[in-house]
């Protein structure tokens, strides 16, 4: 499975990359095209995988909670962020150690960590078999991921055009589809006696804005008073993909539907909150080179961007794999999402053999 992805953003977008009292900055990487550097702001793979294992979780939870179906926050952590240790028995390890140490000789050592493997590996394949999330996007160093996502980054093409030929260190061109925006935070505003209840017009706006550029140049505004923000502007194309790792398993059609049903969800989704990611996002997705025809494609309206309408043309294959997704999902039980007993720690398995003896 390999799926292209097209993206333009229709707002500002941005991922906060660091921040300050006065600034805040995007991601930003330095990439070559031809013989030259340039600095460029993109969306980072691991924030979008994020989201996407978070939108599956979910899937999950809907079915889960309608049956009434328990599970632990652990449980919840392992799905939604792929963590969740119990951290009072960690706590315990050095005790619990060595005591182990003092019982057990050498060769009584090396049979438990023999079979301790043969656990865990066994364990391993079961928790693929009962939970999608898990298999699909891993659970920390425990169990590997299938699929791999791409950064999102604008093509070639952009990235030329649109230089200001300005350098920085080591020669590399600023790119001048990141712009920054100064804001005036409140008590700024009020000093100025401007309502904090205002409707602004576009041409107030633009003016109030020029205004703080000018003041802060002539340094007569304090920049404690002022927010600078960076941003990607409107209409840059992105490119990213989503593809199962060669050395990996083999996707379940079952795992592939459900990959499909999470798309349509990030497809129609903003890029995160206001306070560390915002923006939206048109996408076009492709599969098999067939760049003519997306099976799957957003579009924002024309009067209000943020609602998003999504056209789906899938495959035959694809849609009798979302069909085995939706009777996965139908026959979810509790065994698929309890999860924390396969991810005892080895203090876990210590003190349970202690309590036998």
């Amino acid at each position: 499975m390999k799926i292209d992805i097209k993206a333009v953003n229709k707002t500002p977008v941005g991922i906060i990359d660091s921040s300050n009292k006065t600034d805040t900055y995007i991601k930003k990487l330095v990439v070559c095209v031809g013989n030259n550097l340039y600095e460029v702001g993109y969306l980072p793979a691991n924030g979008i995988n994020g989201k996407l294992r978070r939108i599956m979780t979910g899937l999950l939870l809907e079915k889960v909670l309608s049956k009434g179906i328990k599970l632990t926050p652990v449980d919840f952590s392992l799905m939604n962020n792929g963590g969740g240790i119990n951290q009072k028995k960690k706590d315990k390890n050095n005790d619990v150690k060595d005591k182990k140490e003092n019982k057990n000789n050498g060769g009584d050592k090396e049979k438990k960590k023999d079979k301790a493997a043969k656990k865990i590996l066994a364990d391993l394949k079961t928790l693929r078999k009962l939970n999608p999330v898990i298999s699909v996007f891993g659970a920390g160093l425990t169990v590997a991921g299938k699929i791999a996502v791409n950064n999102f980054v604008p093509v070639d093409e952009i990235i030329e055009n649109f230089v200001d030929h300005r350098t920085i260190n080591f020669d590399i061109k600023k790119p001048s589809y990141i712009q920054r925006m100064e804001i005036a935070r409140m008590d700024d505003i009020m000093n100025m006696s401007i309502a904090a209840t205002k409707v602004f017009t576009l041409q107030e706006l633009q003016t109030y804005q020029e205004r703080l550029e000018k003041n802060k140049a002539e340094d007569t505004t304090s920049t404690q008073m002022l927010i600078s923000k960076e941003y990607i502007v409107p209409g840059i194309i992105f490119y990213s993909s989503i593809m199962q790792l060669p050395d990996r398993y083999q996707l379940e059609e079952y795992e592939y539907g459900l990959i499909l049903k999470t798309l349509e969800i990030f497809a129609t989704s903003r890029i995160g909150s206001t306070q560390k990611s915002w923006g939206v996002m048109n996408y076009d997705m492709f599969e098999g080179e067939n760049y003519d025809s997306p099976f799957l494609q957003s579009q924002s309206d024309d009067k209000y961007v943020f609602n998003v309408k999504l056209k789906k043309q899938y495959s035959d294959e694809q849609q009798k794999a979302i069909n085995e997704a939706d009777k996965w999902l139908d026959s979810i039980s509790a065994e698929n999402v309890n999860l924390e007993k396969y991810f005892k720690t080895s203090v876990d398995e210590e003190e349970a053999e202690e309590s036998d003896e």
